[in-house]
């Protein structure tokens, strides 16, 4: 697969991790390897060997973990991409109970809910919308990655050109709501956040 997306000349390749390391991929990602994705990752910088493309783009989001720690993911993930992007896991989507921790691993996220209060404000500029289309299994397209209920739909790839759907009406009818504030006119977009700690 990985020879395949080489050889068909795709632009831009982006992994996606949750966690920094073993343990906390293997608690966000449940039945996932954390060591198959980063030996995959290798394997891709490895084939592309001296082309342009694809450009390799990693990104993780993280709960607790230390400045230190994901220094630590940053050095062992860097050799082998273009670029290293790391957020904040949305806690909200998370539930605890079905992670299948054990009470103490549950008690430490527990703890960094309780410890983390947040003030939310919406982003002023929202990276869905302006630089990226999520594709479904069927061929559906949507505006947002976090639309799993088909909220946002924009198009469908088995009837129209990725191109012509991203430069869509419906594509630009959210960005405008979005340009202009009118986040409560957008069923996900009403209480998507960006997430500021409180000082305390």
């Amino acid at each position: 697969m990985i020879c395949q997306i080489i050889e068909r000349e795709f632009d831009s390749v982006k992994f996606s991790f949750q966690g920094i390391d073993n343990l906390t991929y293997g608690e966000m990602r449940k039945g996932g390897s954390y060591t198959q994705l980063l030996d995959a990752i290798k394997t891709m910088h490895e084939m592309r060997g001296d082309r342009m493309s694809p450009y390799i783009s990693v990104s993780t989001s993280i709960t607790y973990e230390s400045e230190e720690e994901v220094a630590l993911f940053k050095s062992e993930v860097s050799p082998y991409c273009d670029e290293i992007g790391v957020g904040r896991t949305k806690m909200q989507h998370v539930d605890i109970a079905r992670m299948g921790l054990s009470e103490e691993r549950a008690q430490v996220y527990e703890r960094f809910i309780r410890e983390n209060r947040c003030n939310t404000r919406h982003m002023p500029v929202c990276p869905e919308i302006w630089d990226k289309l999520s594709i479904n299994w069927d061929g559906s397209v949507s505006a947002c990655c976090q639309d799993y209920d088909n909220l946002m739909l924009s198009g469908d790839i088995m009837q129209n050109d990725l191109q012509e759907i991203f430069m869509g009406a419906k594509e630009r009818s959210y960005r405008e709501c979005v340009k202009n504030d009118e986040y409560d006119k957008l069923p996900l977009c009403q209480d998507c956040y960006e997430y500021i700690p409180l000082k305390r």
